[in-house]
């Protein structure tokens, strides 16, 4: 009879080991574990739960830094995220991936092209306009920035990318 009440134990066990459990989006998937593998599937930010509206900002502003972080560290297919999310987004996450796509176009002015012309538009320039709400009311060091931006792009002299970057430099030039 103890035997056979352990044997019921060790089934019951199991099976709740192995009870069905709210997949993941991709997104999720890919903030659990930002790696390129991850970034690469991710087509729109979005949640398996539901949330408060304040909850579910404060947890998507959280998730775009921890992205940018992953930009600013080198990681090419997150860069390629976040251009791939500014064609989903809006508001305030629209404004928060546009400032990465142009810091990012500061830090790699070659990677930043090659990846904007790959996507297909070859005039389009994703964020490199979008300074920041950091220059608001400080026209000099706005100034400063367009300028670096432009050096930056200045440095790329690759003849598939100078049509782009030099659409790039006239918007900054605006």
């Amino acid at each position: 009879m103890v035997r056979t009440a352990g044997l019921l134990l060790i089934c019951v066990a199991a099976c709740l080991g192995h009870a069905p459990v709210a997949a993941a989006t991709l997104w999720e998937n890919y903030v659990a574990k930002p790696s390129p593998a991850n970034a690469k599937e991710v087509e729109v930010i979005e949640y398996d739960d539901q949330v408060s509206a304040k909850h579910a900002a404060e947890r998507t502003t959280a998730d775009i830094r921890l992205l940018a972080v992953q930009v600013f560290s080198g990681d090419r297919e997150s860069f390629r995220l976040v251009l791939r999310l500014m064609r989903s987004e809006d508001g305030a996450n629209l404004e928060d991936l546009a400032e990465i796509a142009g810091r990012f176009l500061r830090q790699n002015p070659r990677a930043y092209l090659e990846d904007v012309l790959t996507r297909g538009k070859s005039k389009s320039c994703p964020g490199a306009t979008f300074i920041g709400e950091q220059y608001v009311d400080r026209e000099s060091a706005r100034s400063y920035e367009v300028a670096a931006r432009i050096d930056a792009l200045m440095t790329v002299n690759d003849t598939r990318l100078r049509e782009l970057r030099d659409a790039c430099i006239s918007k900054l030039k605006e």
